[in-house]
């Protein structure tokens, strides 16, 4: 297919990201709607500050039927889905048709969710054809750096929530070690010195997750 562009590789991470933000994002949802039926009615003040959005809710009953359905949140759950949408469309002579069409099938899930129709299960349908996503990738994109900037993108997301989510240490070392070999395979710039210090504090036993956030956020810095 010839030389990929660096700005089809940034759109590559991001749909990377974006599927990979939706997929852990419905699970967290899902998580805090169980903690919402054992009487805990301030879940989502919880999930708000640890996925660094702000807390726009008047309570959790707006929050369960905004944040996945509302397309006006840039932060809601089908926002980021959207924008997954909008780069694989662009992106669908790199990542195939049979590819695409997981995402486009999500996007169908989650309108029909909205809807009010059996959103539990179609809620579950969405992580279920983002999944269906990644297996299609392994299996019909050949291309090598295509599949790794996909590859980048959804292991930069999950180093980012699972220390949002306060992940065990050596789950989230994996994850780095992981996404280090992804970014430079795309020759993907990031600074050097804040990921071998986040690994250094990783193999801390009393690591500091808020730094470990803080340092995330430097690691892509120009």
């Amino acid at each position: 297919m010839g030389i990929i562009t660096l700005e089809n590789i940034d759109r590559l991470v991001w749909l990377g990201r974006y599927t990979e933000r939706v997929n852990s994002t419905i699970r967290a949802y899902f998580d805090g709607l169980d903690s919402f039926i054992d009487g805990d009615e301030n879940f989502y003040k919880v999930l708000c500050k640890q996925l660094d959005i702000p807390d726009i809710y008047d309570n959790a009953e707006h929050f369960t039927n905004d944040f996945p359905y509302n397309e006006n949140n840039f932060n809601s759950i089908i926002s980021n889905l959207n924008r997954a949408y909008d780069n694989a469309i662009v992106m669908r002579d790199y990542i195939d048709t049979e590819t695409l069409a997981y995402i486009q099938l999500a996007i169908y899930d989650i309108q029909r969710a909205k809807q009010g129709k059996s959103s539990v299960r179609d809620l579950y349908s969405v992580v279920d054809h983002i999944m269906g996503f990644w297996g299609c990738v392994d299996d019909r994109v050949d291309d090598r750096i295509v599949r790794a900037a996909l590859r980048a993108g959804k292991r930069i997301e999950r180093v980012y929530l699972y220390l949002s989510f306060n992940k065990p240490a050596n789950i989230i070392l994996r994850e780095i070690n992981l996404m280090e070999n992804r970014i430079n395979q795309i020759g993907m710039k990031y600074n050097p010195v804040v990921l071998d210090t986040m690994k250094t504090m990783l193999e801390s036993p009393d690591f500091d997750y808020s730094i470990g956030k803080l340092l995330f956020y430097k690691l892509f810095e120009e």
